[in-house]
């Protein structure tokens, strides 16, 4: 994909990726282990208490 203008900085935020994957994953998730894996996502995507603040 080649794109032209200034870098989107979404796609260097790895809590915006990680929360769009377990979005994308619980909208497709087959069975227990797929929920699991998309609420992991999920949950990675949320900032730690350490970083906030």
């Amino acid at each position: 994909m080649h794109s032209f203008g200034p870098p989107d900085p979404a796609l260097n935020d790895v809590g915006a990726v990680l929360a769009q994957a377990g979005e994308a994953a619980m909208e497709q998730a087959r069975g227990n282990s797929g929920t699991l894996f998309a609420v992991f996502l999920g949950a990675a995507a949320e900032p730690s208490p350490a970083t906030t603040g």
